[in-house]
């Protein structure tokens, strides 16, 4: 468990949508206008897909004292492709919504507020997503 001096409730709430992007890959010539430059291998892009998230603000610490907005200097999301394990995660500032573009597969997000002294809240309620 992360130390908190004082956690902030977690009931951030998710939303995720998802949309399959296919990778694209362009081809293209040589400075010196000859034979158009070949990969080294022939292997297809890797395909992708868009997740979005949003939550909304929390309202209150977990003993139910009121958050200011300005208490809040952003969010952190932790994401993995296991459940209960993040092995990535990514501070998006102070946003109610973000949009990862990642290889397809299965993932699992959790997301944190982050106080303005540096605190970091639990765990959101895991979502996944593949």
């Amino acid at each position: 468990m992360r130390p908190n001096i004082r956690n902030i409730a977690t009931g951030i709430f998710c939303l995720i949508s998802v949309l399959m992007l296919n990778g694209c890959g362009g081809g293209g010539g040589n400075a010196a206008g000859g034979a158009n430059a070949q990969p080294a291998e022939n292997v297809p892009p890797e395909e992708t897909m868009e997740i979005t998230l949003s939550w909304d603000i929390p309202t209150h610490y977990t003993d139910a004292t009121p958050i200011a907005p300005d208490e809040i200097t952003g969010y952190t999301i932790y994401y993995g492709t296991e459940s209960c394990t993040y092995a990535d995660s990514v501070f998006v500032g102070n946003v109610t919504a973000c949009t990862l573009i990642l290889p397809k597969d299965t993932y699992y997000f959790v997301i944190t507020a982050i106080g303005f002294e540096g605190n970091e809240s639990s765990f959101s309620n895991e979502v996944s997503r593949s």
